[in-house]
């Protein structure tokens, strides 16, 4: 028993804090080789050193309590341990991609009127209007959502439209000047794809210009709050079936099932959005009421809400 670390010694040798090793005693994941039942004394072997030291290193990464379970209880298989560890490491990268992304976009929102622009090349504001357009509404009930966010922030310029029934994003690289957003008129937005060169948009008050090798067309942006279109857009890249191997079998109302997930949308909404993803692209859905999710190869992504029918 005198060869037993008493609990401040295991926290200074491994760096887990006491609370710490209280904690994942509770929690099964470091229990101590003794415990003096007069006292409650817990007291740890001197091999658990190292696995302590290892929980104290997965601690500071972040990894979650279940996935540090599974390395302490599978410790000698070092294989394992790296892909944990790995998946975890990439995980934290699309968070942060994630958080950097959403920052950039705060500060468009937070930031007051300016003037700003964006330049794109001809062939990716093309691809950026068709990856989104066909998404937006007519219903002059909705005005804002009648419209196309425009979003840019440094080296991007990004497209946003809803009807609220499906969702449409792309971004392309932009040469931009200033952090800035607007809603323009999807109609003028669409009339852009005409230009057949470089196209600098930019954003001044209430008017917003597109200029294209000597040509200039302006709009009035529509005014009102687009919908947090961040919030409801999938975190993950999960894989998705090619949309080439999807079966539909017609239903009634203009409706469609796809058959390998067992859901049904509008038969025109999914061909809209079919046509504007590119040839690599792919389907996923997670469940029954969740929107599919069909991305296309350059990162475009549309949602689809599923359309429930009566058994």
């Amino acid at each position: 028993m005198t060869d037993l670390l008493s609990i401040g010694e295991l926290a200074r040798r491994s760096g887990l804090t006491v609370s710490a090793l209280r904690f994942y005693d509770r929690e099964g994941v470091l229990e101590p080789a003794f415990v003096d039942p007069s006292t409650g004394y817990r007291r740890y072997a001197a091999a658990q050193i190292r696995v302590a030291t290892v929980v104290a290193s997965l601690r500071r990464i972040a990894l979650p309590l279940s996935e540090i379970r599974a390395v302490v209880e599978n410790i000698t298989d070092h294989d394992l341990v790296r892909d944990v560890v790995a998946q975890h490491l990439d995980r934290l990268a699309d968070g942060l991609r994630d958080a950097q992304r959403e920052a950039a976009r705060l500060d468009g929102i937070l930031a007051p009127p300016g003037d700003g622009s964006a330049t794109v090349a001809a062939a990716d504001l093309r691809r950026l209007l068709d990856a989104v357009t066909f998404a937006a509404a007519t219903d002059p009930e909705h005005p804002v959502l009648c419209g196309v966010l425009l979003e840019a922030e440094p080296g991007r310029l990004r497209a946003v439209a809803t009807d609220r029934y499906r969702l449409a994003v792309h971004e392309v690289p932009a040469d931009v000047d200033g952090v800035w957003r607007c809603v323009a008129p999807a109609a003028w937005v669409s009339g852009l794809r005409e230009l057949s060169a470089a196209t600098t948009i930019s954003l001044t008050g209430e008017t917003v210009r597109a200029v294209s090798n000597g040509e200039t067309r302006w709009a009035t942006t529509i005014d009102g709050d687009f919908p947090d279109y961040a919030r409801i857009l999938p975190t993950d890249d999960r894989a998705g079936q090619p949309l080439g191997q999807i079966t539909t079998t017609p239903a009634v109302d203009g409706l469609v099932r796809i058959d390998d997930h067992d859901v049904t949308v509008q038969r025109a909404f999914l061909l809209e959005a079919t046509e504007a993803a590119d040839g690599q692209a792919t389907l996923a859905l997670d469940g029954p009421i969740t929107p599919l999710v069909i991305r296309s190869s350059d990162g475009a992504v549309s949602l689809l809400m599923p359309v429930r029918t009566d058994p």
